[in-house]
């Protein structure tokens, strides 16, 4: 009887110690996708991070060009004004200004439109990547923790068995 559950008891050993092996391959390599997803995430980060520089930088230059262009458009509209009354065409001196202003202010709203467009899908794509990451990140930390789990388990049936043996 004892060589029997003994028999048993080293069956059930094997088994454990089989199914722990499996497990901690798959701790190992939950733990190496872990690392190379937070690597791809981090250098994904990087990039999104330059990109958004980048924006930064567009945005500020445009806000410069903006800026030129509203006191280009401010000389103009002083320069014609003094035209204006320095000539007896004010009608057509009227119509050129007129055309002039409104010629600039839509290139202008033009300019602002698309630099509002560009800004707002940078933003949306970085935001969207960035919660893919996430996602990404925390199904490895699950499997991971799932694996952690399992070895743990492991250990005690381990302990078990030897208690068992003893």
């Amino acid at each position: 009887l004892q060589a029997s559950e003994l028999e048993e008891n080293m069956e059930r050993i094997q088994e454990l110690s089989n199914r722990a092996a499996q497990s901690e391959q798959a701790s190992v390599e939950a733990r190496s996708k872990l690392e190379t997803s937070t690597r791809l995430w981090e250098e994904e980060k990087e990039r999104l991070q330059r990109d958004v520089a980048k924006f930064q930088k567009r945005a500020e230059d445009s806000v410069e060009a903006e800026k030129a262009m509203k006191e280009k458009l401010t000389s103009m509209t002083v320069q014609l004004a003094a035209l204006d009354q320095s000539t007896n065409e004010n009608a057509d001196m009227e119509e050129r200004h007129a055309a002039t202003v409104e010629k600039l202010t839509c290139e202008m709203e033009n300019m602002v439109k698309d630099h509002n467009t560009e800004r707002k899908e940078l933003v949306e794509r970085y935001e969207e990547q960035l919660k893919l990451a996430e996602e990404q990140r925390n199904s490895l930390e699950e499997k991971l923790l799932g694996a952690e789990r399992e070895m743990e388990e492991k250990m005690a049936l381990e302990v078990q068995v030897q208690k068992l043996l003893a």
